[in-house]
């Protein structure tokens, strides 16, 4: 919801989350749950800097899955990161198609492609001042969790038509 609202999910969520692991993974595990939750911590901040650096993932967006991955296994949280691109792409297709902007857009990654590779370094990925190209992405995550937690992944297609009854 602070993500809708503000553009940016508060350390102080995220803090809270973060100490709700640690407390989960001492629960669980006794002292020697505290360094596989900071492996848990930091692992998907690792895997994901990169994106924050060009500024096509944001902190609050990476921190928030280092959270989810404080309570989940690592086999889950791939799922989630793959998911939550996965539906954030096809969303934002979705706009991009519907505001007939996909080929202005498809230009302009194109020109940043070209740029990356005459820099030969990660640059910062500016889009558009148009807004099509920015998504809530703590809403792709959401989504994403809610269908790795119900095992529909684990299931496959044929799972998704038996979860809702068909």
């Amino acid at each position: 919801m602070c993500d809708l609202r503000d553009g940016k999910v508060p350390n102080g969520l995220i803090l809270w989350g973060y100490a709700g692991g640690f407390i989960y993974a001492i629960c669980e595990k006794g002292a020697s749950g505290i360094l596989e939750a900071i492996i848990s911590l930091v692992w998907p901040i690792l895997l994901l800097y990169v994106l924050f650096r060009i500024r096509a993932l944001g902190a609050g967006d990476i921190k928030l899955i280092s959270v989810i991955s404080l309570f989940l296994n690592g086999h889950q949280v791939i799922n989630i990161i793959y998911l939550s691109f996965l539906i954030g792409a096809g969303f934002g297709a979705i706009r991009l198609v519907r505001h007939r902007q996909i080929i202005a857009h498809l230009y302009m990654f194109s020109d940043y492609i070209q740029s990356v590779i005459r820099e030969k370094r990660p640059i910062h990925y500016h889009g558009s001042d148009d807004g099509l190209g920015r998504i809530h992405f703590c809403g792709c995550i959401f989504a994403a969790c809610a269908v790795v937690l119900t095992g529909i992944t684990e299931r496959g297609v044929n799972g998704i038509f038996q979860y809702i009854g068909m």
